[in-house]
């Protein structure tokens, strides 16, 4: 299980490096041709399709969920198909309603951000085109659940990786050689994401199963997966709120150009999600097949195993990007004004930003016992707790008091939630959970970026900066996986398979050869 864990995580993990790696090498690239005010307004988009998101209702986790307990059945193969067909027709009712909702509200847009030096028409224009952009991309979100649902992580992140590879570089070529412009970046946007939504929906229903009879929505079955759906709904948008409910405020509260400077930090920081999403993308369906058989301790294992992952995914990147923020945003940006503007901000976003990936594997657990009542009401209280203390906050301290109005309420959440989780599901193993798997890590993690942040000169030099940088991941990642005994053990397995592979390749490489110690006359 901890072999098909890794394989599962490697493949979403490579699907979202490039990702990841397209998302770092277009940001400032599109910062360039646009400025920092229209990259602003990109911003604002990204934040619009995250709050968007609450808006599936939960029903993408419903659909992975649904397969990957219909798939451990017999004779579930009309039931799979009718779940798709009709979880897709509230999809796309949803996403017509949605656009007519967004480029309605288009007008109110200028007035939203204040004074800038982007014209009131441009700004109106390019939120219409968001909303359309952002209403076809909807769908996608359902059809990447049910192809997890069944066990397809390779194939969904080819599709993934394809069409955020056609989205960024498309747009950057856009930029250059046609218009330097916030619509003509829109438009491409609202071209790929038609065509991602139909090519994935497409893939999703050519590997599902023959079933006797045509699909067809149902009602019936609606009501019935209404129920988990509804819990994952409320903990969406709790979710959602509490990560992007900040950055609207901040929007609305700072100017176009401070608002930029809080983006590329926001940017930087939540690319963390990216090695946090193999994680939750392989677990959940074992996690939910295990559970649907009563395999408590097979769960238990990959639970503490899963969790030790994601600490060495998560941790020495967080003490990174916290400790060497600046030579980070000079190695990625080139740009000194963006290195001002946003080291602090990144430092602070991405400490809390690492507390609350912590959480997503046993967010996961409680997911997959159909239990979402706890997440929740974590994030409604986080919610009453945040945008209050972001408001305060940011009044007081500019975009850094956002960042760290994050770091407060993600603690909080790390320690409460887990603590509570555990005295229910699995019980008496948060102590472990603590300990064994996350603190040693932090531990090191922390000392290490420490060390080398007060070691390091420090330099004006971009390819300097990324050196400074690549050195202090490396060390901070070996020195986690050291650490805990589940990533040492796979450290050790893989030396010892190369070592293995090496002595093979050796004894390959001399099957031919006399052996000088024996006389090849003797005996004639």
């Amino acid at each position: 299980m901890a072999t098909n864990l890794r394989a599962s995580v490697l493949s979403n993990a490579a699907g979202n490096g490039v990702s990841a790696l397209a998302t770092v090498i277009s940001v400032p690239l599109v910062v360039h041709f646009l400025g920092v005010e229209q990259y602003g307004l990109v911003g604002f988009y990204a934040s619009l399709q995250g709050v968007i998101a609450v808006l599936d209702a939960g029903l993408n986790a419903t659909l992975n969920r649904t397969l990957a307990g219909l798939s451990v059945r017999s004779d579930s193969e009309q039931d799979m198909r009718d779940t798709v067909r009709t979880l897709e027709s509230f999809y796309w009712g949803g996403s017509a309603v949605l656009c007519l909702a967004l480029v309605g509200l288009s007008r109110f847009a200028q007035d939203w951000f204040g004074q800038s030096n982007v014209s009131a028409a441009t700004v109106q224009t390019a939120v219409m085109m968001m909303g359309l952009a952002v209403a076809l991309q909807f769908p996608f979100a359902l059809y990447t659940g049910g192809l997890l649902g069944m066990r397809r992580q390779i194939q969904q992140n080819v599709i993934a990786v394809t069409f955020v590879l056609l989205k960024t570089v498309g747009s950057i070529l856009i930029l250059w050689l046609v218009s330097p412009t916030i619509e003509a970046y829109l438009l491409w946007q609202i071209i790929t994401n038609a065509a991602q939504s139909v090519a994935t929906g497409g893939f999703l229903w050519s590997i599902l199963p023959r079933a006797p009879r045509p699909s067809k929505p149902s009602l019936a079955r609606f009501r019935g997966l209404s129920g988990f759906a509804t819990g994952m709904w409320t903990v969406n948008l709790g979710f959602i709120t509490l990560v992007q409910g900040p950055r609207f405020l901040v929007s609305r509260m700072l100017g176009l150009k401070e608002f930029g400077y809080y983006t590329v930090a926001f940017v930087a920081a939540t690319g963390m999600y990216f090695l946090a999403t193999p994680v939750v993308s392989a677990v959940f369906p074992r996690f939910t097949q295990m559970v649907e058989l009563g395999q408590e301790e097979t769960l238990r294992a990959l639970y503490h195993k899963a969790t030790q992952l994601m600490s060495v995914l998560a941790l020495p990147l967080a003490a990174v990007l916290a400790f060497l923020a600046p030579q980070v945003l000079l190695a990625w940006t080139g740009n000194l004004a963006v290195v001002q503007g946003s080291s602090k901000i990144l430092s602070l976003l991405v400490a809390g930003t690492a507390l609350h990936q912590l959480f997503s594997v046993p967010q996961v657990l409680q997911f997959a016992h159909g239990w979402t009542k706890l997440s929740a009401s974590l994030n409604w209280i986080g919610i009453l707790v945040l945008l209050p203390l972001t408001i305060w906050m940011t009044s007081a301290f500019g975009a850094s008091g956002a960042a760290l109005s994050w770091v407060i309420m993600t603690g909080g959440y790390l320690t409460i939630g887990v603590a509570l989780m555990h005295r229910r599901l699995l019980r008496g193993e948060a102590r472990r959970w603590y300990l064994n798997d996350v603190a040693p890590a932090a531990a090191v993690t922390v000392a290490v970026c420490l060390i080398l942040r007060l070691t390091l000169p420090g330099t004006h030099e971009r390819l300097v900066a990324a050196a400074e940088v690549l050195l202090c991941y490396g060390v901070a990642a070996l020195a986690a996986m050291l650490a805990l005994p589940g990533p040492r053990g796979w450290l050790r397995e893989a030396l010892a398979s190369t070592s293995r592979l090496h002595v093979r390749s050796v004894s390959a490489g001399r099957a031919d050869v006399p052996d000088p110690a024996i006389d090849p006359y003797e005996g004639r």
